[in-house]
C-alpha cells in the first residue's frame, strides 16, 4: 500500500526528515471539454450537461514521523447550471441563432477561490488496524467569484429576447458588465482535512477523506453586484414599431463576504490478495457523485503500477510509483483537450 504522505493511505510516515513535492490536476465538465471550459467555452456542448469543477493544488513541503508541513497554492472552480444556460453561452461564444418561440432557463451558481497558504498535518494511530491524519490549512485568497443568477429569457422568431433576471455574485473581475476600476480582493481562511483507513481484515480495508470538511474565507471590501434585469419596459418607437429594451436596476459596491469552499468526499474498499489490489472508491463532491474501480500490481518493494476506470465519466487511468516517485494521468479521451473527465498528479520524496 502507499505511504502515509502519499496519495490517501494512513500508513507510517517517514522517520527521517523527508522534502516532499505533491501536484495534483482534477476536473469533471459535463458541459464541455474540461480545458475549454475553463479556457473559453469552444468544443463541441453537451446539451445535457450541468456541473463542472476543477480543484488544482501543489504542496512543496517537509515531513518527520507524524508530522508533515507544507506550503501550497489551490484553483478550485465550481460551476453549477441549467443546460440551457450551457446552450446560450456557447450559442453566443460561435455567433449561433438561438432557436426561435423558445423560453431559456437561466440558473448558474459559481464557486471559485485561488490561494496560497501553509498546512500542518498530524498522524494518529491508537490502533494497528486504525489510523488517522488531520490536516489545518490556512490561507490567503486573491480572486473570487461567488453568486448566482437566476431567471428565464425568451427568443422571439427574430431572436431578441425578453425575461427577467436575478444576479447577486461577489467577484474580483467583473465578467457579467465589464464594471471599471476593480480591485481584485484578498482574504484570510482556513480548511480542515481528515483521513481515516481501517483494517478489516489482513486483506480488506476501507478508507474515508473528507477535504474542506470545514471552511471558511474571510473577504474583506468584495466587489459585488446585486442587479434586476427586467425587459417588460415596452414603447412604440419612431417607425411604429414595438421596442423592448431591457430595465437594469441594482446595486454595485463592495461588501464583506464569507466564502464556504465547497466539501469533497472520498470513500473506498479495498481488497489486497498477494501483490494485487482492488478497490471500489465513491466520490462526492458538491453537486455530483463520481464512481470508480482502483487495481494496484507491486512488482516488489520499489515498483508499483496502477489501474483506474470512471464507471461515470468512461475515464480510464494509468501511473506508476517507483521508489519516491509517483505519476498518475486518468482522461476519458486519448487527446487530454477533448477530455470531460481529467485528472493528474505528480508526486515526488526526497529524504535529506
Amino acid at each position: 500500500m502507499p505511504g502515509f504522505w502519499s496519495g490517501s493511505s494512513c500508513a507510517a510516515a517517514e522517520s527521517e526528515w523527508t522534502t516532499f513535492t505533491d501536484i495534483y490536476v482534477s476536473g469533471v465538465s459535463e458541459a464541455l471539454p474540461v480545458i475549454e471550459t475553463f479556457g473559453g467555452f469552444d468544443g463541441d456542448l453537451d446539451e445535457h450537461g450541468d456541473f463542472a469543477y476543477t480543484h488544482n493544488i501543489a504542496r512543496l513541503g517537509m515531513q518527520k514521523g507524524d508530522w508533515a508541513f507544507s506550503a501550497f497554492y489551490r484553483y478550485d472552480y465550481y460551476f453549477s447550471f441549467d443546460p440551457d444556460t450551457a446552450e446560450l453561452v456557447v450559442r453566443e461564444k460561435h455567433d449561433v441563432p438561438v432557436e426561435p418561440d423558445r423560453t431559456y432557463r437561466l440558473e448558474l451558481d459559481a464557486i471559485h477561490a485561488e490561494s496560497v497558504g501553509f498546512s500542518v498535518a498530524r498522524a494518529f494511530s491508537w490502533r494497528d488496524d486504525w489510523r488517522m491524519r488531520a490536516r489545518i490549512n490556512v490561507m490567503r485568497a486573491y480572486d473570487v467569484v461567488d453568486g448566482s443568477i437566476r431567471g428565464t429569457v425568451h427568443a422571439d422568431a427574430q431572436g431578441k429576447f425578453s425575461g427577467f433576471l436575478e444576479i447577486d455574485y461577489v467577484y474580483g473581475k467583473d465578467y457579467l458588465f465589464d464594471r471599471p476600476n476593480v480591485d481584485r480582493p484578498t482574504g484570510w481562511g482556513g480548511s480542515l482535512d481528515l483521513f481515516v483507513e481501517v483494517d478489516l481484515t489482513d486483506t480488506i480495508e476501507v478508507s474515508l477523506e473528507a477535504e474542506d470538511l470545514f471552511s471558511r474565507i474571510e473577504w474583506d471590501d468584495a466587489p459585488s453586484t446585486t442587479a434586476v434585469i427586467n425587459s417588460a419596459t415596452t414603447r412604440i418607437d419612431e417607425r411604429g414599431l414595438l421596442d423592448v429594451k431591457p430595465l437594469l436596476s441594482g446595486f454595485e459596491g463592495e461588501r464583506d463576504f464569507t466564502q464556504k469552499l465547497p466539501e469533497r468526499y472520498k470513500f473506498k474498499v479495498g481488497y489486497a490478495p498477494g501483490p494485487w489490489r482492488w478497490e471500489f472508491e465513491m466520490r462526492h463532491i458538491e453537486w455530483a457523485d463520481y464512481y470508480r474501480v482502483n487495481v494496484d500490481y507491486r512488482l516488489g518493494d520499489d515498483l508499483d503500477f496502477n489501474f483506474a476506470y470512471g464507471f461515470t465519466t468512461n475515464a480510464l487511468g494509468l501511473g506508476a510509483r517507483y521508489r519516491k516517485l509517483e505519476m498518475f494521468v486518468m482522461s476519458d479521451k486519448l487527446d487530454v483537450r477533448d477530455a470531460r473527465a481529467l485528472e493528474l498528479r505528480f508526486v515526488f520524496s526526497m529524504v535529506l
